[in-house]
């Protein structure tokens, strides 16, 4: 601590002009904490669009095919007394294989299913609760780019009253 430090060499100060509005861009542009806030402005407005697609009407096509397979005891109408099924189709499992596809049981069934959402005030509160969010996050990311400003500002105030620093003590070192 008692020793003195003379430097053989004299420190080079070279003034690098720096304009304020490049450097806010710049910072602006660069900032983590910005982009964040754009990729939850964006999951933020995929969520709107699809608790405002909920209220919609919905209509769906329904429809279903299918084929049974049937062996065993022969069924026998009660009025006529014929056998309601080919006598030569019933079997065990091979024949039931065999009318599953050739047998003529085949069902099929087609409808429409229609949704119209009258009143859902759950949907309603999610919505509106999205809605704030997007609120408090456009006030958040302002709030976060006035913040930003403000340190590029106080940074080049910094450094401009360090360079005044350095002018000073070389003028009171002559």
């Amino acid at each position: 601590w008692q020793k003195v430090i003379v430097p053989t060499d004299s420190p080079e100060f070279k003034e690098f002009p720096i304009q304020l509005d490049q450097a806010i861009d710049a910072a602006l542009r660069n900032r983590p904490e910005l982009k964040q806030y754009d990729l939850q402005l964006e999951e933020n407005s995929v969520n709107l669009n699809l608790n405002r697609n909920q209220k919609k009407w919905q209509v769906d096509l329904v429809a279903s095919l299918g084929s049974i397979g049937v062996a065993g005891p022969q069924a026998i109408d009660q009025l006529t007394g014929e056998p309601l099924i080919n006598p030569e189709l019933i079997g065990g499992v091979g024949i039931a294989n065999k009318n599953l596809v050739t047998g003529g049981f085949v069902n099929w069934f087609a409808g429409v299913n229609l949704q119209i959402p009258l009143r859902d005030r759950g949907l309603d509160a999610q919505l509106a609760q999205v809605r704030i969010q997007r609120q408090q996050l456009l006030m958040n990311r302002t709030n976060t780019e006035q913040n930003i400003v403000v340190s590029v500002r106080n940074a080049l105030e910094n450094l401009k009253t360090a360079q005044q620093a350095v002018e000073t003590a070389e003028v009171a070192l002559q």
